[in-house]
């Protein structure tokens, strides 16, 4: 069997208005996860972590030491049922990261979503500000992320049948895009799927754009869409997501209006902010 030890905060540690400094557990839990962790490693027994918070939790010994780390988050009333499920795999771990967890209260502010003159994770004594990025979760399926197609949604368009840009695998930057969107058009993004696993499970694809130049400064990365889509053993799909152009890449500009600049945008997508092997682009006229 596999022990579960949960550790987190209790209501009255972190809320609105009122929270600790720091990210790190309470008290003497993480003193007590570390000596489970390491009986059940003396022993060949995995222990499992349940983070109980209403916030990150940051303790870099039990992400490198821990068999697995559930984030529980504040579930309710049905949580144990729920947490219960997915150790005892009859449930897929499908939720994925809302926010990242920084390394420690020292490198915050951890987000994925900076501009392009900044590089996140520049310390030297640690190797990245996150223990876990954004958009993150593990899954018991295998999932492969085999290739994306990228093509305007405008419905006859004389450039809809012909630009169309395939990307199979991990790829490298697009030069000369060839899918021509208008600006009150939309994009199609349309990715394949494959469970490489022996269980089922949850897939949850990612799309990223980030837009080469614009008026203003804008973020490496910016979220716009994703789906949940349960697959078989060695079974595949195609999952189509789309992108209105004027609510999905329209910027505040200096005018402090929203509009939608003409120009180059990159498209990715992967499982989390920090793995995205497909990568496409399209240009906005």
């Amino acid at each position: 069997s596999e022990p579960a030890k949960s550790a987190g905060l209790s209501y009255g540690d972190a809320g609105e208005g009122s929270d600790r400094a720091s990210l790190g557990l309470p008290g003497k839990q993480l003193a007590l996860v570390q000596a489970l962790v390491t009986a059940g490693a003396e022993q060949g027994i995995p222990v499992v972590i349940v983070h109980n918070s209403g916030k990150p939790l940051s303790e870099p010994w039990i992400k490198d030491n821990a068999q697995a780390v559930l984030a529980a988050w504040e579930g309710g009333q049905a949580q144990g049922t729920a947490v219960a499920d997915v150790i005892f795999g009859l449930s897929d771990p499908s939720g994925r990261s809302p926010v990242s967890h920084p390394y420690s209260s020292e490198t915050l502010p951890a987000y994925y979503s900076h501009t392009t003159s900044v590089k996140r994770g520049g310390y030297f004594d640690v190797s990245d500000a996150t223990l876990w990025p954004f958009g993150h979760g593990l899954s018991y399926a295998d999932i492969v992320f085999e290739s994306m197609r990228v093509e305007s949604g405008d419905q006859g368009s004389p450039t809809n049948q012909r630009e169309e840009e395939v990307i199979v695998g991990p790829a490298s930057s697009v030069e000369g895009p060839g899918v021509i969107v208008h600006v009150n058009g939309t994009v199609v993004v349309t990715l394949r799927l494959r469970n490489d696993g022996g269980m089922a499970g949850v897939a949850v694809p990612q799309v990223y754009i980030r837009e080469v130049s614009a008026s203003v400064t804008r973020p490496n990365l910016l979220l716009k869409s994703f789906a949940r889509v349960t697959l078989s053993p060695s079974e595949a799909s195609d999952v189509t997501l789309v992108l209105d152009v004027q609510r999905d890449l329209a910027l505040l500009g200096r005018d402090l209006l929203w509009a939608v600049e003409p120009g180059v945008f990159m498209v990715f997508c992967g499982p989390s902010s920090a793995e995205l092997p497909l990568e496409s682009s399209f240009q906005v006229q």
